[in-house]
């Protein structure tokens, strides 16, 4: 689809006047499986709108086809209901509303040293191993808001909180790095 891959599919679909109801009852993809359902409604114009769950995604491998970041790895789950309407996919995006939570496992992310950045305030390359990942967070207006990130290193705590323009395409984010043990 584009430039999702997916697996064995299993997907119910519904239209009745002007309304289509995509049931996802199995869609596996990226190592797990997506379930929930997803509307196009076109009756007083045009919405969409959907509740989905996934367990057991590759991260890089969606992030890398869904937005060409290839860089986070690691075994993700996502909870994610949304609407937005409008006559364009800029009207829609701007009108997002909804809430989710993701979370992860053991995971890394290529091309940066968190830990030796945040120890030595340099940054040479490499990799970042963390322990896990969670967030949840709230759409209104096509702002996603987030004020629970956590990633757990093994010296360090980053949070993270801020604003994502979903439809302005810009972020206004902070992430805060916490030692965890004192060091020289």
């Amino acid at each position: 689809l584009g430039t999702l891959k997916l697996d064995a599919t299993n997907i119910g679909i519904t239209i009745d006047r002007s309304r289509a109801v995509f049931a996802l009852k199995d869609v596996r993809a990226y190592s797990g499986v997506f379930k929930g359902q997803f509307v196009a409604n076109n009756r007083n114009g045009l919405s969409v709108g959907g509740r989905m769950k996934a367990e057991g995604i590759e991260a890089s491998k969606a992030l890398g086809d869904l937005a060409g970041y290839d860089r986070l790895s690691g075994t993700t789950s996502v909870a994610l209901e949304f609407l937005g309407s409008g006559g364009s996919e800029d009207a829609i995006m701007r009108s997002l509303s909804g809430k989710g939570a993701m979370t992860m496992g053991r995971g890394l992310i290529s091309g940066i040293n968190l830990d030796t950045l945040m120890s030595s305030g340099t940054d040479m390359g490499g990799t970042t191993v963390f322990d896990n990942l969670s967030a949840s967070f709230t759409m209104q207006a096509g702002d996603l808001q987030n004020d629970d990130l956590a990633m757990a290193l093994p010296n360090y705590r980053a949070d993270g909180k801020g604003r994502i323009g979903l439809g302005a395409r810009d972020i206004d984010y902070l992430i805060t790095p916490v030692a965890l043990r004192a060091r020289s």
